[in-house]
Parts: structure tokens; sequence; C-alpha cells
């Protein structure tokens, strides 16, 4: 006898799995938003579509991590990002703000990193040596976690999120 609720958790896991791959044929990813401490949500999909690198960002909101993700995710296939290395984040321009004019910051993980997140965040990745490049947010204002002038909130939010980019 099958414990009670199982059939349950089964059906709405295959119902998951298929919108997650109907999403990636017709769009190129997916988005996989997870609540808890910390909130985070990153691509599946890019690797296999478009050959670029699956994304992750985890903080201010999920709403507004979809929409960089997705942005980021086509700009990425259309080479309109800079090169991203492990070591020194790029600064992008164009996806956030009133006319675009916020920066983000983008880097890749390093393969440690990687490692980390393919056990604790990115599970549903093809491999633990998928590239994935993380998303730094500003604050409202444009001010990284880095700044004086950043918001509290942001800065804090920095904090919990466990790859920080070595900031200059």
């Amino acid at each position: 006898m099958k414990p009670q609720g199982f059939s349950d958790r089964t059906a709405r896991l295959q119902e998951w799995q298929r919108k997650a791959t109907k999403n990636i044929k017709e769009h190129g990813r997916t988005i996989i938003a997870v609540t808890g401490d910390p909130e985070f949500a990153y691509t599946l999909g890019n690797c296999i579509t478009q050959d670029t690198a699956e994304v992750i960002s985890f903080y201010p909101s999920q709403p507004t991590m979809k929409f960089v993700l997705n942005n980021f995710s086509d700009d990425l296939k259309a080479g309109n990002i800079p090169d991203l290395c492990e070591s020194e984040p790029a600064v992008v321009y164009g996806m956030i703000g009133k006319d675009g004019e916020l920066p983000i910051r983008a880097r890749l993980l390093t393969a440690m990193e990687r490692v980390i997140a393919y056990e604790k965040y990115t599970c549903q990745l093809p491999s633990v040596t998928t590239p994935v490049a993380i998303i730094d947010l500003p604050d409202p204002n444009g001010h990284f976690a880095d700044s004086d002038e950043c918001d509290p909130y942001v800065r804090e939010m920095y904090e919990q999120q466990p790859f920080k980019a070595k900031l200059q």
C-alpha cells in the first residue's frame, strides 16, 4: 500500500515536468523559483537550447528575479552580454530601471561554487559542470551592497546569499 498522498505528489511532479518541458521547448528555458531562506530563482534550459550559462539570483523578489533572469538569458543568447568570468563581475545595463539605467553585476560561479549550487540550489540542472552565472542586483537607486549608500534591505539580502562577488 502506498503512503497517503504519494500519488498526489507524483501527479504534481509529472505535471510540473510537463510544464517545464513545454516552457523549455517554447521559450528556451523555464524559471524555477524557490521560496524559503534564502529565496531564489534560476533558469533551466539555457545550456540545452542556446548553449549559454544558466542564471541564478537570490534577491530582491521572485517577480523581479524572473524578469531579470529572462532578459539576461535572452541577452546572453543574442550575444549582448560581455564575456563573463569567475573572478570579476561584469556590469550590465539595460535590464532594470525606468530606462534601463540601473546596472546589474554578473559573473560565473567557480567550480567549487557550482558544486555547492548543484547540491543546494540548482539541483535540476543537468550536471555540476553546467556553467552558472549569478546576478547581483542593486537597490532602487543603483547602489550595490558594497556601497555605503546601499539600502539596508538590499545589503541584508546580499549578505544572506551564498555566492558573493569579489567586490572592488
